[in-house]
C-alpha cells in the first residue's frame, strides 16, 4: 500500500470535524521527558491526555481506535494494551472529569487538580 504523504493527509481531514478525545499512551521505559513520574516495575508507562482530533467516523459509531506503530514489538504491545484496559475505568474517569471541569470553566468557576496528598495537595476549587 502506497504510504499517504503529509499534504495527501492534511487535504483528507481539513474538512472533517474536531472531536474531543481522551488518548491513551503508553511508553516502554517511562516516557523519555517524564522524570517525575517513572514507569512501573516494567518501566511502563501510562499516560491519559485529552485532545481534539480530525476523525472521520463519529464517536458513537467507532469508539475506539488503536494505533500501534509498525515498528512495535508485539510483546510490549500485548503488555501495554492488557495494561490498558486493567486502567480503563480511571481513564475514563479521567475523561469524565475534564469535561465537567470544561463545563465548570465556561460558568467561570476554576477547577484544578494540585499534587497528591502526599504532596499536601488536593483539589482546588476557585
Amino acid at each position: 500500500m502506497k504510504r499517504k504523504t503529509k499534504q495527501d493527509l492534511l487535504k483528507h481531514y481539513s474538512d472533517k470535524p474536531a472531536q474531543r478525545l481522551l488518548q491513551i499512551d503508553s511508553f516502554t521505559n517511562g516516557h523519555p521527558a517524564d522524570a517525575v513520574m517513572p514507569g512501573d516495575d516494567d518501566g511502563d508507562q501510562l499516560m491519559y491526555t485529552i485532545t481534539d482530533e480530525l476523525m472521520s467516523t463519529p464517536g458513537k459509531t467507532l469508539p475506539l481506535r488503536i494505533l500501534i506503530h509498525e515498528d512495535a514489538d508485539p510483546r510490549d504491545v500485548r503488555r501495554l494494551l492488557e495494561k490498558s484496559l486493567r486502567s480503563l475505568d480511571s481513564a475514563l474517569d479521567f475523561l469524565r472529569e475534564e469535561a465537567e471541569a470544561e463545563v465548570l470553566a465556561r460558568a467561570g468557576i476554576r477547577r484544578r487538580f494540585l499534587l497528591g496528598p502526599e504532596c499536601g495537595g488536593g483539589l482546588d476549587e476557585g
